[in-house]
């Protein structure tokens, strides 16, 4: 009867999580936070099956000899291997960064990827490449590549478009938004060309995007996808 009880309850949270992450995604689909809730929703669902396996342990070993033994080297197996796994990719990660002093915004190219930095965190590097396709990529795995850092021919044409956000998503958070759609789109020339300035004015940030594009003919276009962003992501109407 308990092995029964111990596979419903799997196959319940099984479903449960499949069902969860399904909604959320969908639910934050347009919201600010959507990125952080994609990054989040891993680490609670290994989190919920980490508190599951400690409960089956308790629910079958309680009371019996071998409990304390089972329960502390359970322990320490997942400490050791939670530590191996962040530690491995942290100094991974400033070994890579300190070398070829990497920043966001800069185009590199490896043996089996290029594309552009959008994002360094701690443990793993986010690049956008040519087709627009985010991918996150443990340092651990990247810095075994050759990385060759690709410097943009030419200044190309400038261009600003002004916006205005509310103030209450915090100007650090507004900035790294725009910069990294900016840095979906190909033609935007990224290293140390986009600027972003913010004036507070009432409630609002009037804010001013300049940035250099290497084809002129997508001007109007690329305006017309950052008001839509903007709209969309800053809740504007």
């Amino acid at each position: 009867m308990k092995i029964v009880l111990a596979i419903i309850l799997a196959l319940s949270i099984a479903v449960l999580l499949r069902a969860l992450s399904y909604f959320i995604k969908i639910g934050t689909r347009d919201k600010s936070w959507h990125h952080y809730t994609l990054q989040l929703l891993p680490w609670v669902t290994v989190l919920i099956w980490v508190l599951y396996v400690f409960w089956i342990v308790q629910y079958f070993l309680q009371g019996t000899t071998v409990y304390p033994v089972v329960i502390t080297s359970l322990s320490l197996l997942i400490i050791i291997l939670f530590s191996w796994y962040v530690a491995r990719d942290f100094f991974a990660g400033v070994v890579l960064r300190s070398d070829h002093a990497l920043e966001t915004g800069m185009k590199i190219k490896t043996d089996y990827l290029s594309g552009t930095i959008s994002h360094l965190g701690y443990i793993s590097i986010e690049i956008i490449d040519q087709e627009g396709e985010r991918k996150q990529i443990n340092y651990h795995v990247i810095i075994k590549h050759n990385v060759v850092k690709i410097t943009d021919n030419g200044r190309g044409k400038s261009q600003t478009v002004k916006v205005r956000i509310p103030q209450y998503f915090g100007a650090q958070n507004i900035e790294q938004m725009l910069t990294r759609k900016l840095l979906e789109f190909p033609w935007v020339i990224a290293v140390g060309e986009i600027k972003i300035k913010m004036h507070t004015s009432e409630d609002f940030y009037d804010t001013e995007i300049t940035f250099y594009s290497i084809k002129e003919e997508m001007f109007v276009k690329t305006e017309e996808i950052i008001r839509s962003y903007v709209k969309e992501s800053f809740s504007i109407a």
